[in-house]
């Protein structure tokens, strides 16, 4: 069939095949961090869409939903944990006790890393539209 080839990133993504983190966790926080914030600074995502990321987040091993309070906290955007329930409070609160200063550091990831949030808010910022980019986004999670 035909090829499609598209010149501009939709989003930032990685997939390794083996990992090259070091034993710091908040340099791990502080990537993820910078990667969905650059993203979700220049989209406007549905409620019924983030509802699906958490229930897509929850089901991971370990679970990962802390992002999204990281996220509200670093962008001071509610949004991002009205579909979190009590199990998910639990869990980021006995996290953010047992490793408070990974937290801390984590979400000093712009004035850690400041050229790399310029370089991705500059090219998110120059990607598609808004509303392409939420319909990639809706499309990708499942249902």
């Amino acid at each position: 069939g035909p090829l499609l080839l598209l010149t501009t990133p939709l989003a930032h993504f990685a997939l390794t095949l083996a990992t090259a983190r070091d034993a710091d966790p908040a340099r791990w926080l502080q990537a993820k961090l910078l990667i969905a914030a650059s993203f979700f600074t220049h989209i406007s995502c549905s409620t019924d869409s983030l509802a699906r990321l958490w229930a897509l987040r929850r089901t991971q091993k370990p679970r990962d939903t802390g992002i999204f309070f990281c996220l509200a906290l670093a962008l001071r955007d509610t949004r991002f944990i009205r579909a979190a329930r009590p199990c998910d409070w639990l869990h980021f609160l006995l996290s953010s006790l047992r490793h408070p200063i990974c937290l801390l550091r984590g979400l000093r990831f712009r004035r850690d890393q400041p050229e790399a949030w310029a370089w991705l808010l500059a090219q998110t910022r120059a990607s598609p539209t808004a509303a392409a980019r939420t319909t990639i986004l809706t499309k990708q999670i499942p249902t």
